[in-house]
């Protein structure tokens, strides 16, 4: 199940992936995230995968990055923070390689959410 929320006080977009996650789900959750003309232009994002399995190969995540870049041609810049329980997932890891190179999306990976805050707020 993805869940998420826009946080106006933190200005922060909260994206919560629990249990099993189908990479049909992501790109319906990616596709609803770029249709959306209430979020800032500049998107703060914290995405907490710490209860979600991922359902697909580590190299199917390339098309799902790829088709993200595709769609997220309405915002400015995306600074998406991961919060997993383990920073070294095959599967995130391979999500921000992916992204890599690009000038308005920026991936990082935590494991404490304070921490991933605060590098979302120096944005």
């Amino acid at each position: 199940m993805i869940t998420y929320v826009l946080n106006s006080e933190k200005n922060i977009f909260e994206t919560v992936f629990s249990g099993l996650i189908k990479p049909s789900e992501i790109l319906q959750y990616m596709k609803d995230v770029n249709n959306n003309k209430e979020l800032p232009q500049k998107l703060n994002a914290l995405l907490d995968v710490r209860t979600a399995d991922f359902d697909f190969e580590p190299i199917t995540m390339q098309s799902i990055v790829r088709e993200n870049f595709r769609m997220n041609k309405s915002f400015q810049m995306i600074n998406n923070a991961i919060l997993a329980n383990d920073p070294h997932d095959v599967t995130l890891v391979m999500f921000q390689h992916y992204t890599l190179g690009s000038d308005k999306y920026h991936v990082n990976i935590f494991t404490d959410r304070e921490k991933a805050e605060k590098w979302l707020g120096s944005w």
